[in-house]
């Protein structure tokens, strides 16, 4: 049986728009273009039997993958060149339309479906879908061995829940979030806001400074602490290490620290029992909050770029065991 979820009731009103307006016939014009068309056109498809999957007739009423998400973008105004698309050239198709490509490995420590945003095409060679938000993801599957037109089995289009496995985000804008009232706008964050960026959580702490708030890696056995991170188009410098921020990381051994860090917060690095390497590229430490380098190997070795500052680290790390 589909996958109904929460979208039933989007799905009817979908359904009763596009046979309205001619949701399986019409696009939109360029400039009424919405994702929240592309992503209830997808629903409305998904909801209904009479298209299935098919790679031999793919551009309706059945689909493959590619074609299924082209129309849905080109239905909904964008100008997506279809006919010749395939996920092979998606990339550069949707780019070429406005849409940001982003290099993004869902398999990997710190990424998250929470990473994703309204109306994201989700991408991996040989298949695509497009994320509908709420940890749900609509797209065209397979005819799992059947050959006429119309979904046979309820499953070859649906929605269902989110899986893991894409290497690359198809998001319409440069660094944007589409709402669900199809408005597209550019993030902004502000100071106390956090966001996930590799193996790490970032809490910004001014204009253009974040602190590492915690590292998300219970494998890891080394890790360099990067001198910024960029967010929603925005370079920030990493200038501190949180309090317990790598608390209890028992298999890291080393690491390397940023050139803009100036404060390491209390109990940051406690119990690392493995940490034996403290590498610092940069010039600007001051503080080192109380017991941050408490339980770390006990014959730790440090590196610094001068001798000067190689002193004024060691005493200010031992001060803080």
């Amino acid at each position: 049986m589909r996958n109904r979820i929460s979208v039933v009731a989007m799905t009817c009103v979908a359904l009763a728009l596009g046979a309205f307006l001619g949701v399986f016939s019409s696009g939109r014009t360029a400039q009424a273009a919405s994702v929240t068309d592309a992503v209830n056109w997808a629903i409305a498809i998904a909801g209904d039997d009479t298209h299935g999957y098919s790679q031999e007739d793919r551009w309706g009423p059945d689909y493959d993958c590619s074609s299924f998400v082209i129309s849905a973008f080109n239905y909904a105004g964008f100008d997506i060149a279809s006919g010749s698309g395939w996920t092979g050239n998606m990339q550069s198709i949707f780019t070429a339309a406005g849409f940001t490509w982003i290099e993004w490995d869902s398999t990997a420590e710190g990424a998250s479906v929470d990473d994703l945003q309204y109306g994201d095409i989700l991408w991996r060679s040989g298949h695509t879908e497009i994320y509908m938000g709420d940890g749900q993801i609509v797209g065209a599957h397979s005819a799992y061995g059947y050959t006429q037109t119309g979904d046979q089995t309820g499953k070859e289009i649906c929605t269902r829940s989110y899986y893991s496995g894409w290497t690359a985000i198809i998001r319409y804008g440069s660094a944007t979030t589409a709402t669900s009232d199809g408005t597209v706008t550019t993030p902004t964050l502000s100071v106390g806001d956090t966001f996930k960026k590799g193996k790490c959580k970032y809490v910004v702490t001014g204009k253009k400074t974040v602190t590492l708030k915690k590292f998300l890696s219970d494998t890891a056995t080394t890790y360099n602490i990067p001198n910024t991170v960029k967010k929603y188009g925005v370079t920030y410098k990493v200038t501190a290490v949180g309090k317990k921020a790598f608390k209890d990381k028992a298999l890291l051994t080393k690491v390397k620290f940023g050139t803009y860090i100036k404060t390491i917060e209390e109990k940051a690095f406690i119990r690392c029992t493995s940490l034996k390497k403290l590498v610092f590229k940069g010039k600007k430490l001051k503080t080192v909050e109380a017991k941050a380098f408490r339980k770390i190997y006990s014959g730790y070795k440090i590196k610094a770029p001068t001798e000067g500052k190689l002193k004024k680290y060691t005493a200010l790390i031992e001060a803080a065991m």
